[in-house]
């Protein structure tokens, strides 16, 4: 009867442990389902911000008297008074504070084709190198041969430019009547105010579910 009994409790043990082990299995399967259609979804919602983005500035750099106004700054000479004084360069400034503003925006700088700062809602960046151009020449040569183009941010770079370490930036060709592109637009992009709300979107409810 005692073998019988630690028979009996040792195959239940045995059963117990077994179990155990194979709801662990499941939850394991479950919670890295549960993660991939986070990731997944997020992907998704980040994709679906960018190209949005990407259309409302394409859509404010092809207006018209933007166009006007970077063709004469493009032509100004490099000298950052002539540059600062320029009446393309407050049209430039006016049309941004006029403009419907996207979560995240930052601010933007136009780039000329010899990667000066030639327009920037703040006055500091006119007339200087830009730093996003230097530390990014392959994606900024991406936009000046016509494509839009995501750049990720300039983390542990000193720059004159009022860059924040964790600004992105969506980089917009500008280009002429004739599709010659004339400089582009740079629009800084805080992640963390809209990046996070679209995390939040995709994130993993209470019930575990997304």
């Amino acid at each position: 009867a005692i073998l019988v009994m630690t028979s009996f409790i040792a195959f239940s043990i045995a059963a117990t442990w077994l179990t155990v082990l194979d709801m662990e299995r499941r939850a394991r399967i479950r919670t890295g389902s549960a993660l991939k259609a986070v990731a997944a979804t997020t992907q998704f919602l980040l994709r679906g911000w960018l190209i949005d983005e990407i259309h409302h500035l394409e859509r404010w750099a092809s207006d018209t008297d933007f166009k006007k106004a970077v063709t004469h700054l493009v032509g100004t000479r490099r000298d950052r008074r002539m540059l600062l004084a320029s009446p393309a360069l407050r049209d430039l400034q006016e049309s941004y504070d006029l403009k419907e503003k996207r979560p995240g925006e930052q601010g933007f700088v136009v780039v000329a084709p010899d990667f000066m700062t030639i327009a920037s809602d703040r006055e500091q960046d006119v007339g200087r190198p830009c730093a996003i151009a230097d530390h990014h020449p392959a994606l900024m040569g991406k936009a000046f041969a016509g494509k839009s183009v995501f750049i990720p941010s300039l983390r542990g770079v000193e720059s004159e430019e009022t860059v924040s370490a964790h600004d992105m930036f969506i980089a917009i060709p500008v280009d002429d009547n004739f599709g010659n592109v004339l400089a582009v637009l740079v629009m800084r992009v805080d992640p963390f105010k809209e990046f996070s709300r679209l995390c939040q979107l995709g994130r993993i409810g209470e019930s575990g579910e997304s």
